[in-house]
């Protein structure tokens, strides 16, 4: 096993990725767009129901919001509906804005600038290029369910009841269960975690279904209509729908069990054959559960960058692989291509997972002399 490398860092790097990032967020400020728009539909949909309003009605909108569709479980509008009963919602978007300002520098600090062994913060800067400026301006809620599973940092007992929780938000971070996969700990205490949490969530699925009522059609529809039929995001439900497919198809989701599995194997193969440590392990797996992720955001790509870098850092080709996909994003960013740019990014990082995982495997399968292969 190799040293845990522990990197500087590279401000000059962090600054050149963060050109497009650092030009949308400027060019708002300059024509005065709107703010928070994402976080304006979870704070009207619970201005709705605090004044009895429907829920998920067409045009939704709120005294003092620009609200984006609201896709999300009607149990979260109901939980939040008492802290919207005034008025209007100025006065919680801004108290959510400066939350989420704290939140998002505190996240670009543990992503970009804290050291982590096995995860050099120049191998983690070129992610940077596929962040749009609209990601953060968005507030969208998915910021604080992100924070909360970083808060974590690792694979405790605790982390269930976490994932849990975020899933029950976005119901496509389940794919953070992965983190128990991957943890540094007996394969017998990694299965009992990970069952625990799939019980959760099956648990958690029971309870929405049973305390939903009527609204759960209603979302159900918004959820076919927003998220399968129009924003499909920027990885494998938006790549299957240009050959025709839909999210609810059965053929979508037998290729996304097949996509999903080799992503997780390939970090699994990773994380084992690297015999890395309990850390490295967390951020792989943060990185691969968002390729896992079907619907993945373009607010999703930065929770790739220290788990990019474990994977990049284990061999020099993956190194300049990475530097490469950086140039090309910030490239077709600056060119105002951001659209192919958070598309391309995610589809090269998978295949980039993927020859490091099926190197990984061949490297295992040597060291333990399985047929065919030669031992060291």
């Amino acid at each position: 096993m190799r040293p845990a490398q522990v990197g500087r860092a590279p401000f000059g790097l962090i600054a050149l990725f963060s050109l497009s990032t650092l030009a949308g967020l400027i060019g708002r400020g300059i024509k005065g767009g709107w703010w928070l728009n994402d976080f304006d539909a979870v704070a009207c949909a619970a201005w709705r129901v605090a004044h009895h309003l429907p829920l998920y009605a067409e045009g939704l909108s709120c005294p003092g919001g620009r609200p984006a569709a609201y896709v999300y479980l009607p149990q979260l509008a109901w939980a939040l509906s008492p802290l919207a009963s005034g008025p209007g919602i100025s006065t919680l978007r801004l108290v959510y804005g400066l939350a989420y300002a704290g939140l998002m520098a505190w996240m670009f600090w543990v992503l970009f600038l804290r050291p982590a062994p096995d995860a050099d913060p120049r191998d983690r800067a070129p992610i940077l290029a596929m962040c749009k400026g609209s990601a953060l301006s968005c507030g969208n809620i998915a910021g604080p369910c992100h924070a909360a599973v970083l808060t974590m940092g690792g694979a405790g007992w605790a982390m269930i009841p976490v994932i849990l929780g975020v899933a029950l938000i976005k119901p496509v971070y389940l794919t953070y269960l992965l983190i128990f996969a991957y943890a540094a700990d007996p394969w017998r205490l990694r299965a009992a975690k990970l069952a625990m949490g799939l019980c959760g969530a099956g648990l958690a699925a029971v309870w929405v279904v049973v305390t939903g009522g009527p609204e759960i059609a209603a979302w159900r529809v918004a959820l076919d209509s927003v998220v399968i039929g129009q924003q499909t995001g920027v990885g494998f439900l938006d790549d299957v729908a240009h050959l025709g497919l839909r999210g609810g198809d059965l053929a979508t989701q037998t290729l996304w069990l097949v996509f999903a599995g080799l992503m997780s194997l390939s970090g699994l193969a990773i994380a084992e054959a690297r015999q890395l440590g309990p850390q490295p392990r967390f951020l792989l797996a943060l990185a691969v559960a968002q390729l896992c992720n079907p619907r993945l955001m373009d607010y999703d790509l930065v929770l790739m960058a220290g788990g990019v870098a474990v994977v990049a850092g284990g061999e020099p080709q993956g190194r300049r692989a990475v530097v490469w996909v950086g140039i090309v994003c910030l490239t077709l960013s600056l060119a105002e291509q951001t659209a192919l740019a958070i598309r391309l990014g995610p589809a090269l990082l998978a295949l980039l997972l993927l020859a490091a995982g099926v190197r990984a495997m061949s490297v295992r399968s040597g060291a333990l002399g399985w047929p065919g292969q030669a031992r060291p």
